[in-house]
């Protein structure tokens, strides 16, 4: 699962000096994935030592411009596993590092909205309004959600696989990618799911999913494909 401008660190392993190594931009079907050795950017507050260097991953692709008129946004062809190779100075191949998107998601930024709005923004360029079970395992009052269940209710566990919001942490710490925080103090998006005749939202701090019957209060917008 993944977004425009995310990122992760893989350590340097002991088998392996990934700082000796170059790594090529690996591009597909509008999403493009970048490696460097690099520090941490100041502004990882998730990070206590900023000085450790590591190899930093990012992905860049389809995202919405100009949140109030997005216009067309690319689909991505999803699963898709991308492959990263470590060349040494001859150019032999001496690491690859592969993993799996399954999913893209585009974010409104910071614009709490009714869901109605939302649900219309997304498919206003092809995609379609997240569910519960597209950010969190954590079961709490949503009808579905990602699998295995986290064990605690009303909060994710943080595992690849368990959700958008499950595999990524607290999306608004990632330097300039810009998710809104909203007015609820735990991020909470519109889902399209229904439940007890409410709708449900999901909040990114927490990963648990609420009810809420009036569908014209403002929450935060996630659109995601397929």
């Amino acid at each position: 699962m993944g977004a425009d401008g995310l990122y992760f660190d893989i350590l340097d392993p002991p088998v392996q000096d990934l700082s000796q190594l170059t790594w090529s931009p690996v591009e597909y079907d509008g999403i493009k994935v970048t490696a460097h050795w690099t520090r941490p950017d100041q502004r990882d507050n998730w990070i206590k030592d900023k000085r450790q260097f590591a190899l930093r991953v990012w992905l860049n692709g389809p995202r919405a411009r100009d949140y109030s008129n997005p216009g067309e946004i690319h689909k991505p062809n999803l699963p898709h596993t991308f492959v990263l190779e470590g060349k040494d100075a001859s150019g032999r191949v001496m690491v690859k590092y592969g993993f799996e998107l399954r999913q893209w998601f585009v974010h409104r930024g910071g614009g709490d909205r009714g869901l109605r709005d939302h649900t219309a923004w997304c498919k206003s360029f092809g995609y379609r309004l997240v569910r519960a079970r597209d950010l969190t395992n954590a079961i709490s009052e949503a009808p579905e959600v990602a699998k295995p269940y986290s064990p605690w209710v009303k909060y994710y566990q943080r595992r690849i696989g368990g959700g958008f919001f499950s595999e990524w942490g607290h999306l608004v710490d990632y330097a300039d990618v810009g998710f809104g925080t909203g007015h609820h103090y735990e991020y909470c998006y519109w889902t399209s799911d229904y439940n007890y005749e409410h709708n449900v939202v999901t909040c990114q701090h927490t990963g648990r999913s609420f009810l809420d019957g009036y569908e014209n209060w403002g929450y935060l917008g996630l659109c995601v494909t397929p």
